[in-house]
């Protein structure tokens, strides 16, 4: 997940969803490879579909779709990048 705020926020957003905490989120888009789903005012997180809860996602229309909220746990903050990583496996 790609966060498109601010960059002097980036602190303040990886504060607001620590690596561990379970989020809820909207999902903003859909790509073949996963959803990006917006997190608060200021954070969007990427959850990719290996991380997708349940098996056999193989086709997009069986993605969480745009609207849809979705919750997920934090896994990494990519300083570099300024991305949040989410999952919904265990």
């Amino acid at each position: 997940m790609t966060w498109l705020g601010d960059p002097a926020n980036w602190e303040e957003v990886k504060t607001q969803f620590p690596i561990g905490a379970q989020v809820t989120g909207v999902v903003g888009n859909v790509a073949p490879f996963g959803v990006f789903v917006r997190l608060g005012q200021n954070g969007i997180g990427l959850l990719r579909v290996p991380d997708m809860a349940g098996d056999g996602r193989k086709q997009m229309t069986d993605y969480p779709q745009v609207g849809q909220a979705v919750t997920a746990t934090v896994i990494w903050h990519d300083d570099r990048n300024r991305q949040v990583t989410l999952t919904q496996r265990a």
